[in-house]
Order: C-alpha cells, then sequence, then structure tokens
C-alpha cells in the first residue's frame, strides 16, 4: 500500500512538472532535449565512461595493462564472476543518479536506467550469450521502507529492452546491515556471506546468467550471491552494475 501510495505521488509530479530531468530539473527548454529522463548534458555525464576497466570486476585499471584474465583485485580473491559489466565508475552524476533511485520517489528513474543501460551497454551484454536476467534482492524490511527495489526495477527493463527473458530468482535471507554505510572490505564480506538463498523450485542447470546491481564498491555482494546461482548449477554467472565504486 505504501509503495502505491508513492508511486502514486510520483506519477501526479509528473503530470504538474512533465518532461523536467531527474537530476537538474531542468526542462526541455532549459536543457535540451530529455531522454531517458535525463536532459542531454546529465545523460551524457552519466554514461560516459572515461576509464578502462578489468572485465572480470570492472574495477578501474591503466590503459596499457593485461587484463583478459583479470586485474590483481580480482585474481587475489575469492571472485566467481565469469565477467562484469559497468556504465561508469561511481562518480559525479552517476552516483547522484545511484543515491536518487534508493529514494522511496526513486522506482521510475531506476526503470529509465535500466533502459540507459541497455542502450549504452546492450551489445556487450548480448555478446555473453546470457540466457536468464535476475537482480540482487533486498530484505523484505528495506523494501517496505523503500518501497521498491532499484535493483529489480533495473534488471526488468533491461532485460525488456534486450528481448531476454527475467526472473528474481534469489532471495535475502536476513537483513543485515546496508552496504552503502561506511564498512570496511572485510566487513561488507562478512555481511554479504550466507545473505542469499535460491527461491523454491528455481532450475538453473546450464543456464548463463545475469546478475543485475545499481552499484558494486567490493563485489561481496554479488559474489555471495553468484555463489547461489552456481549452486543452482547454473554454468556461467556474469554481473552488470551502473557504476563500480
Amino acid at each position: 500500500m505504501a509503495s502505491l501510495w508513492r508511486r502514486g505521488l510520483w506519477h501526479l509530479a509528473e503530470l504538474l512538472l512533465p518532461n523536467r530531468c531527474w537530476l537538474c530539473l531542468g526542462s526541455e527548454q532549459e536543457a535540451g532535449p530529455i531522454r531517458f529522463g535525463l536532459c542531454t548534458v546529465c545523460y551524457t555525464a552519466a554514461v560516459t565512461d572515461p576509464h578502462a576497466c578489468c572485465p572480470r570486476c570492472a574495477t578501474t585499471v591503466g590503459k596499457y595493462g593485461d587484463y583478459a584474465t583479470g586485474c590483481p583485485q580480482c585474481r587475489s580473491g575469492p571472485w566467481i564472476l565469469s565477467g562484469t559489466i559497468r556504465l561508469g565508475p561511481y562518480d559525479g552524476c552517476l552516483r547522484q543518479i545511484i543515491l536518487l533511485m534508493k529514494t522511496p520517489q526513486g522506482e521510475a528513474l531506476a526503470e529509465w536506467m535500466g533502459a540507459v543501460l541497455a542502450e549504452e551497454r546492450g551489445g556487450a551484454i548480448r555478446n555473453l550469450s546470457v540466457d536468464l536476467v535476475t537482480c540482487v534482492p533486498i530484505h523484505w524490511k528495506r523494501r517496505w521502507h523503500r518501497g521498491h527495489n532499484q535493483a529489480d526495477r533495473l534488471a526488468r527493463m533491461l532485460a525488456r529492452r534486450l528481448h531476454l527473458p527475467y526472473n528474481p530468482r534469489l532471495l535475502r535471507r536476513r537483513h543485515g546491515i546496508a552496504q552503502e554505510e561506511q564498512l570496511s572490505a572485510s566487513a561488507r564480506w562478512t555481511n554479504a556471506s550466507g545473505a542469499f538463498s535460491l527461491r523454491p523450485g528455481a532450475t538453473l542447470k546450464g543456464k548463463r546468467i545475469l546478475i543485475v546491481d545499481d552499484v558494486m564498491t567490493t563485489g561481496a555482494t554479488l559474489t555471495a550471491a553468484a555463489q547461489q546461482l552456481l549452486k543452482g548449477r547454473a554454468s556461467a554467472v556474469y554481473g552488470a552494475v551502473l557504476a563500480r565504486a
């Protein structure tokens, strides 16, 4: 019920203030054409990734290294994702967008960003030949408080745009501490360990799965989720995130 009220208020705001950029609030007359909820300036800033990144863990790396088998960060840790695609670094406009997505009124923005991710990284995702798209779940208490799971909205729209099946195969078993809080790297891995389980009846044998989240910091959350998918006999798990910290 709370989610329905929030969604209704957002649609009312859209009627009162149509065609405004989510980020700078500029109208089309002030900021230029609005694309996927963002003006030209904000859209360009959000999708421009000026850095090279590791194909396995999506962390920023130097331009001229050999990272075919990963970077020092993912080679030295318990990394099980076969690859990770990012829209950009967790900075600037993209960081502001992700913070807005986590607010109760951010559901529509999360859907727009799923479309942006498909638009800008759809080719790379298609090259992975995934069979199924899923998302990182949040605990029901946090979902009730926020009104939505931004990763779910991202993943649903991404899958729809790329004509891929979507299914939320994972459950969040315990509440835990929000990963966006200032936890150390080791605390993040501890916090995420054992947090997820497969939904009853999930059949993943031989499937290549793309798991979607808004932001990756250490990779602990995506790794814990991927572990469960691999236990379900998925053949490979890839990650796709808006931003890599």
